[in-house]
């Protein structure tokens, strides 16, 4: 069975000057947060009471929505980000996709200094605001390999598709809901009409074609990494939940195993293994220093590099 790899921001943390969400809706609103809700309810906090200033923009911005250009703001700091020798090390395992909830082009920017090109014939940004299908394709210097980047949370390079608040969480969710039940339906690059099935036929049948990122939460192993997995990721909780009710419900056929590789609490990790996730269990480092925490992901991947 093929693997997949699904990293977030944990990997920017071991550079230098990164940020966390949290520090990118800190520098975006002066201090205005309010403390102790989740990132989403706090990006609508920050965006319906104006607590953001964008007068500052270029005035070729003017033209645009005031949600827009929150989202600008927040694209125009994660540009900045630099790889590391995690990135690099992600490159190198040779699995076919990656899945990310990030949204600067950082693993991007490590393939292309490995003499990766991209495919554009392969390339999906058609969609405006989610990213069911939106993936980046590239091929080896000798074109005999081939990646494929989903970017599930959005792009920089379309700051609209950027999702962060819970509005546009809640609806990926209705995105995802119509594509397992079989109510999705796209226009391909030749503009036919795609109907996709529902997940519970194609498993049974066994003939998945791999139109979204979703489609290898239930085909190939997924190694999750780099990734805290907050309660307020409600579109991934939302998916293990339900592989987890395919599985008790006896639907479909699902082979395929997800993995967790980080720092989990008790209850974390009792609810990862009641939703059939196997647990790699670590401890924090001592220090807060990144020389300690880029240890422990060194650690991380070769043991997830053991798993493929």
């Amino acid at each position: 069975m093929k693997n997949s790899v699904f990293f977030g921001n944990g990997f920017n943390r071991l550079s230098e000057g990164s940020k966390s969400w949290s520090d990118l809706l800190e520098s975006i609103a002066d201090g205005k947060v309010i403390n102790g809700i989740t990132n989403t309810l706090q990006y609508e906090d920050l965006y319906l009471c104006d607590k953001i200033d964008v007068t500052k923009l270029p005035p070729s911005m003017s033209g645009y929505s005031q949600e827009y250009k929150v989202k600008y703001k927040i694209a125009k700091l994660v540009s900045d980000f630099k790889t590391n020798d995690a990135f690099e090390f992600l490159v190198n395992l040779g699995v076919d996709a990656y899945i990310t909830t990030n949204y600067d082009e950082t693993l991007e920017m490590q393939m292309k200094l490995g003499g990766w090109k991209k495919d554009w014939a392969e390339f999906d940004i058609s969609e405006r605001l989610y990213s069911i299908r939106r993936k980046h394709v590239y091929v080896s210097s000798k074109r005999d390999k081939k990646m494929t980047i989903w970017p599930i949370h959005g792009e920089a390079g379309y700051p609209q598709s950027i999702m962060l608040g819970y509005d546009h969480y809640c609806g990926a969710i209705g995105k995802i809901d119509s594509y397992l039940k079989g109510f999705y339906e796209y226009k391909n690059k030749v503009k036919d009409l795609v109907e996709v099935e529902s997940m519970v036929e194609r498993l049974r049948s066994n003939d998945i074609q791999i139109h979204s990122w979703i489609d290898l939460f239930f085909t190939t192993n997924v190694h999750i990494i780099g990734f805290g997995l907050d309660y307020s990721e409600q579109d991934i909780w939302w998916i293990l939940n339900k592989r987890k009710r395919y599985m008790y419900e006896n639907k479909g056929n699902i082979r395929n195993k997800i993995h967790f590789y980080g720092v989990v609490n008790e209850s974390l990790e009792m609810l990862l293994n009641d939703f059939s996730v196997v647990v790699h269990k670590y401890s924090a480092p001592k220090s807060h220093s990144i020389k300690a925490w880029r240890k422990l992901y060194t650690e991380m991947l070769h043991d997830l590099k053991n798993n493929l």
